[in-house]
């Protein structure tokens, strides 16, 4: 909202040509565009999986309790928010999804790849997950 703010003001003051405007209203939109998609990361646990999902459920992902190998807290940059995905890296396939903060709960799956999601209480979600997957057997 505040880049926004800033846009309208500068507007205001700054002759701009047309090709101009239409750059700077592109901006808006897809900075509102954002916002609405990815302004929390929401993390279910229950019923034998994992359900992660941006906002009101555009992006979402479901892993099954059985397919997690192990669970970890790491630690990344905070700056990295949305989903980023390495598909050709050493080590297996890495996805991350991240809305916030530093702390990050990692999933190793039983197909070798790696999941990454911000977590505000990573040691609660873990323990669910660890709870979740001695409920389904595993």
């Amino acid at each position: 909202m505040t880049v926004a703010l800033v846009l309208v003001l500068a507007l205001r003051v700054i002759p701009l040509r047309p090709d101009d405007l239409r750059i700077a209203v592109l901006f808006v939109v897809v900075s509102g565009i954002y916002l609405v998609v990815f302004p929390c990361l929401t993390i279910v646990v229950g019923d034998g999986s994992i359900d992660c999902y941006f906002g009101f459920g555009l992006f979402r992902r479901v892993i099954e309790a059985h397919e997690v190998a192990s669970a970890r807290i790491v630690t990344l940059l905070p700056f990295q928010w949305g989903i980023r995905t390495a598909r050709w890296r050493i080590g297996g396939p890495r996805s991350t999804w991240s809305a916030t903060g530093w702390q990050h709960v990692e999933l190793a799956l039983t197909d070798g790849s790696v999941f990454r999601m911000s977590a505000s209480q990573p040691a609660e979600l873990i323990a669910a997950i660890d709870a979740e997957r001695v409920a389904t057997g595993d």
